[in-house]
């Protein structure tokens, strides 16, 4: 059951009592038990789980609030026997959601000074100790209610040097009282719930409903969609047909993607798709001009383009900043310093388009700071993805606006 879940990639999540609990879809069910599976019916979850017979439901509900909670977060998921742990995610890309926490205890994650690991039959190498903020979650029945009860921690990587780590989590922790714990709190919150005001409702899925298949459309789903799109354009602009076009998106264009965009445009049209990939494995270390160089003290700028291959580049969407500082504009600025020193990049993978990466990457860049909820420098990702899954959700939340037109703008 747990390879199962494992090869599942987050599309199940598994209970074992008289039978076998499974929530996900029946077809990552049945793609991930095969020929093993037998008889497949609806269950209704118990509401109390406090009755001997329901002891297993009440891990099932964690574990799926768990990763429910992850999900689009800088964040990792542990399951322990009594809760679930959200952990700070050290390798994340985007840390912003992580701010509110970061105002509050400064850096959210790093490595235990001093301490290393001691090497075993298992681990025969030492390693470094490391640790990152983190919430363990549970759940609680109490006066005919079901509670989520979360409470702020610090996770130890591994967790089998947690005792010798305790020194440090005990300075680290030392101040965590009252005032200081609330505030932690609250930034905990804000972080999993998007506010941290009393009585908010909102909803957390495990994972995304539906199909594997769901980020796809079909031949003619795209012709519509961009049917519709260039109806719109054409009735802001007088008639003309644009000069050219760009999609932007975070998963592969399947065949039928692509000759469905290039169909609904004629040849005056240059049809642009592009794919950005958020996580790669990829760093880039910046030198300066001495001879020899050396490293330079001050990450990759902002902006810099490494193509790959023909129709594959890395672009740094993050990384330092000329022009910014108010003090002296030839200062350097890295607005991520404090919870990623060295910045990542985005793949960009062209599956339609040509020429150069100049008008490509400059239009991404250009997005990237066309987040208005927040008065940040920038974001790693352009508004274009980061924002049209926000409207999905609104238009999903309320399906008499599917018919009217809006400006983009107004949802960002």
């Amino acid at each position: 059951m747990r390879s199962v879940a494992r090869e599942s990639h987050g599309t199940l999540i598994l209970s074992k009592s008289d039978s076998v609990w499974c929530w996900g879809t029946e077809e990552s069910a049945r793609q991930g038990f095969g020929k093993r599976l037998g008889h497949v019916a609806a269950r209704e979850v118990p509401a109390d789980f406090r009755l001997p017979e329901n002891l297993h439901v009440k891990g099932f509900i964690e574990e799926a609030l768990t990763f429910s909670l992850i999900r689009d977060r800088p964040l990792l998921a542990r399951m322990r026997r009594n809760n679930g742990i959200l952990i700070v995610d050290p390798h994340a890309e985007d840390v912003g959601a992580l701010d509110p926490l970061f105002q509050v205890v400064g850096k959210t994650s790093g490595n235990v000074p001093g301490l290393f690991t001691s090497p075993t039959p298992e681990h025969p190498e030492a390693g470094q100790v490391r640790w990152a903020e983190a919430l363990r979650v549970s759940l609680d029945r109490k006066d005919g209610r079901l509670w989520v009860l979360i409470d702020p921690d610090i996770w130890i990587w591994p967790p089998r040097t947690r005792e010798s780590a305790r020194e440090f989590l005990d300075v680290r922790r030392k101040d965590r009282l009252n005032a200081k714990y609330n505030e932690i709190l609250d930034a905990w919150k804000h972080i999993i719930m998007g506010t941290d005001e009393r009585n908010a409702e909102i909803t957390v899925r495990p994972f995304v409903d539906g199909s594997r298949k769901n980020p796809y459309l079909s031949y003619y789903e795209m012709q519509s969609v961009l049917s519709r799109s260039l109806e719109i354009y054409q009735t802001g602009h007088f008639g003309r047909v644009p000069k050219k076009i760009t999609i932007h998106k975070n998963t592969p264009f399947q065949e039928q993607e692509v000759l469905g965009a290039l169909d609904s445009f004629r040849d005056g049209t240059e049809v642009e798709l592009v794919q950005i990939v958020r996580n790669v494995n990829w760093k880039g270390i910046r030198f300066d001009s001495a001879q020899p160089p050396k490293a330079h003290g001050f990450p990759v700028e902002r902006g810099t383009i490494l193509p790959v291959d023909q129709n594959e580049a890395l672009f740094w969407t993050q990384g330092s900043v000329l022009g910014v500082n108010l003090k002296n504009p030839n200062y350097n600025v890295y607005k991520e310093g404090a919870l990623k020193p060295t910045p990542s990049p985005v793949l960009i993978r062209r599956h339609s388009g040509a020429g150069g990466w100049h008008d490509t990457c400059s239009g991404i860049l250009g997005l990237t700071k066309m987040d208005w909820n927040n008065n940040t420098l920038y974001k790693k990702l352009p508004v274009t993805l980061v924002y049209s899954k926000a409207f999905v959700d609104i238009i999903q939340q309320n399906p008499n606006m599917v018919d009217s037109v809006y400006d983009f703008r107004s949802f960002m």
